[in-house]
């Protein structure tokens, strides 16, 4: 069977977003199916064009020219993205068109697989309307929150089948008047064999200046609000004078990075912190052997009440035996 993934981002950017796409389209390649991945006009691309990363083509969809009236920019992305799925769809021959999070690909994507007469699968990861919210962007009571709102239901209803990586959304869309046979749970997982323990990385150690003997507590993922990531900094002073030769080490990118870094300053904590760019995917591994402790701190909203983090719980040490099998969030 050929599919058509239809993404709000994909690798190389490197997220939780990006990385359960991945996987997904790895773990489908395995067990005989043919997926094919499509990105957003937001996803960083030149132009109409296309790439093959980790065994995966990923088409791309060129940007849309940003406009002063508001939803017009919208609008003309869906319009774009609808004759790219189609255009992507005819030359793969797919068979089945699956739309990831947000609903204004998912919308694109139904009008797209309604013309071609494909069947229509859609991915809940999150609601955005409860991450504008989270990140600042609108309130419960505004237009944009009640617009987006009525948009995901609108495309929950539309859709063949709706995938969700977790119950507590299932709940939610069940609770928007899908039948409960039309409603599947694929939670986020993690590949075990990719997070067994290992040795620091010796060179990546002195590039940060982090001493042999020291403590090294991390965060690799990006950087939003909702993540809580400012608080694991201003939590670091006190962490220090209960142990002396920590070190903090923060991975990542997002709209919180100035304040992020702005919070260093204020703190005083640049010798203790280190916060370091999004790296590729592939280096991951090379900074999760640096970390004695990884942690994913999330802020309490309905965002993360409902989503669940795509983040492990790795008890790894490179004094104590390694475990089995890492805990999975």
């Amino acid at each position: 069977m050929r599919v058509l993934h239809v993404l709000n981002h994909s690798l190389p950017e490197v997220d939780g977003y990006s990385l359960r796409s991945a996987a997904i389209l790895r773990e489908q390649r395995s067990a005989g199916a043919e997926p094919v991945a499509l990105t957003s006009p937001r996803s960083a691309a030149d132009g109409d064009v296309a790439e093959e990363i980790d065994g995966s083509r990923y088409h791309r969809t060129a940007r849309v020219a940003p406009s002063g009236l508001p939803l017009l920019r919208e609008l003309r992305e869906m319009a774009r993205l609808r004759r790219r799925i189609e255009w992507v769809a005819r030359e793969e021959s797919v068979e089945v068109i699956h739309a990831h999070s947000p609903p204004l690909w998912g919308w694109a994507a139904r009008g797209a697989a309604r013309r071609l007469g494909l069947p229509f699968v859609y991915e809940v990861r999150a609601l955005w309307e409860d991450a504008a919210v989270a990140d600042g962007r609108a309130g419960i009571a505004g237009p944009r929150y009640q617009l987006s709102r009525a948009l995901e239901t609108r495309v929950l209803r539309a859709a063949d089948v709706v995938v969700v990586i977790c119950e507590a959304l299932g709940r939610e869309v069940r609770g928007r008047g899908l039948p409960e046979t039309d409603v599947v749970v694929v939670p986020n997982g993690v590949d075990a064999e990719a997070f067994l323990p290992r040795p620091r990385d010796a060179a990546l150690a002195a590039e940060l200046g982090l001493a042999f003997d020291s403590t090294v507590v991390g965060y690799i993922g990006s950087l939003r609000s909702w993540e809580g990531v400012g608080d694991l900094i201003r939590a670091a002073p006190a962490l220090a004078r209960r142990f002396p030769k920590l070190s903090v080490v923060i991975v990542g990118d997002g709209d919180m990075r100035p304040q992020l870094e702005a919070a260093i300053h204020e703190l005083g904590v640049s010798s203790l912190v280190r916060l370091v760019n999004a790296v590729r995917a592939t280096e991951v591994q090379r900074w999760y052997s640096l970390l004695d402790v990884v942690v994913y701190p999330r802020r309490q909203s309905r965002l993360t009440e409902l989503t669940t983090p795509l983040t492990r719980k790795i008890r790894k040490s490179r004094r104590r035996a390694p475990p089995t099998r890492p805990e999975i969030c």
